[in-house]
């Protein structure tokens, strides 16, 4: 089987085997912990990129974490002999990957005044609106809904 030629140890279960033998491109895998989700998809994708002959950039795996998605790319790596394999993302830095921001993302980092640039860029805004009214209207709207927080 191919599978144990890939070097997976453990053979799958019914769930997993019929994840493994699924038709679709698309699959979305969900289990409990310690289930062998992440077993499943990177014996998945080898089995795409040597079944169907696709290269391992045309094989994409999402996973909720980095941690996640560090393990399953490792594991990628690892049964197909890539070092090069890296579509094993989070869902953030797959839209980070296709947006590809020219600007740095501006994020409030910490407490102090100086890691709050999403704050400092906001304030900045404010006082370049030239209608002072609609400038306190605005305030005034936020104040509200941060005392409501």
């Amino acid at each position: 089987m191919l599978l144990k030629k890939l070097g997976v140890v453990k053979g799958p279960d019914s769930d997993q085997v019929r994840a493994l033998a699924s038709p679709f491109y698309r699959l979305h895998i969900r289990a409990r912990a310690g289930s062998g989700k992440t077993q499943t998809l990177a014996a998945r994708a080898a089995l795409a990129v040597s079944d169907e002959n696709l290269t391992p950039d045309q094989v994409l795996i999402l996973a909720f974490n980095k941690a996640a998605a560090a393990e399953i790319k490792g594991r990628v790596k690892k049964l197909l002999n890539d070092a090069d394999y890296e579509n094993a993302r989070t869902f953030h830095s797959l839209a980070y990957q296709l947006v590809k921001p020219r600007n740095k993302i501006l994020f409030d980092s910490g407490e102090s005044v100086s890691e709050r640039e999403q704050s400092q860029f906001a304030q900045k805004m404010l006082q370049r609106i030239i209608n002072p009214a609609f400038r306190e209207e605005m305030i005034k709207f936020f104040r509200q809904e941060l005392a409501g927080c």
